[in-house]
């Protein structure tokens, strides 16, 4: 069954005016008054009148003296239509990110990262995903754990030097990321200082789709990776779902890991 005319204007009405969906979220807590619809909105006078009649005539709220409440039938669709609404603004947000995100893995839904802080490269700065990954670490104060896939140097350096002064710091690294280590003087020799000042480090050796995790205090970051090399952005949020499911991902992965010897990095 096709969607009928009347729906479809009815959604163009609600998605042509960002006031009457901020109207609709307003009357999902409680009834309000013209002046409060008008003041949470930003709308004139003259805007929210002609809103709330269209409201009434659609049979969405009822008036009683200067209060507007939704109805049932208004409920429905505010619920109905705020969820699509949450759902799109998500999507324009992780555009261009999201194919490279490990969504098989997650138990949460993607509108959780609808707030994330996203860096992007720019053409004066290709690498600023990765500057911005290691302004987090070098902030962390108390926890930092991290699930790696790919390397980098510049991360490989911050790893040597945080683990002196961060009481919890760990790693779990993939074969893949491990064998590029190695192979890398450089970074060779930064987890040489960094196992030699105590850091604990794991090798997974099993399948993977994630990219590059990191538990920072609380903020969980993901350093997204296009499969060659390049880094097309760094995610952070601290949203208590995506929080709680990547301790209990970097748990599991590490359950499945084991250690590195201390000398496993030395010339």
């Amino acid at each position: 069954m096709g969607i009928m005319a009347p729906a479809l204007e009815d959604i163009r009405f609600l998605a042509d005016s960002e006031h009457r969906v901020s109207a609709l979220e307003e009357l999902m807590e409680e009834p309000r008054t013209q002046v409060d619809l008008r003041t949470a909105t930003g709308a004139s006078s003259a805007t929210i009148s002609r809103l709330l009649r269209s409201f009434g005539e659609r049979g969405w709220i009822a008036r009683d003296g200067n209060d507007y409440a939704l109805t049932p039938l208004g409920r429905f669709v505010a619920e109905e239509f705020v969820r699509l609404y949450d759902r799109m603004r998500s999507a324009d947000r992780l555009r261009g990110v999201i194919e490279y995100l490990p969504i098989e893995e997650f138990d949460f839904d993607l509108r959780r990262l609808a707030d994330a802080r996203i860096t992007r490269p720019t053409q004066a700065d290709t690498i600023a995903p990765i500057r911005r990954e290691v302004e987090l670490m070098t902030a962390c104060t108390d926890r930092f754990q991290m699930l790696v896939t790919a390397v980098d140097r510049l991360a490989t350096q911050e790893v040597a030097e945080l683990v002196r002064r961060v009481p919890v710091f760990e790693g779990i690294y993939t074969l893949d990321a491990m064998n590029a280590v190695k192979a890398d003087p450089a970074m060779r020799e930064d987890l040489d200082r960094y196992m030699r000042a105590g850091g604990d480090l794991y090798l997974y050796d099993g399948d993977t789709s994630m990219v590059t995790l990191g538990l920072n205090d609380g903020t969980v970051g993901f350093e997204l990776n296009d499969g060659r090399g390049f880094v097309p952005a760094f995610v952070e949020t601290d949203d208590e779902a995506v929080v709680s499911w990547a301790e209990r991902t970097y748990e599991r992965y590490k359950r499945e890991a084991e250690r590195v010897d201390v000398d496993a990095f030395a010339a």
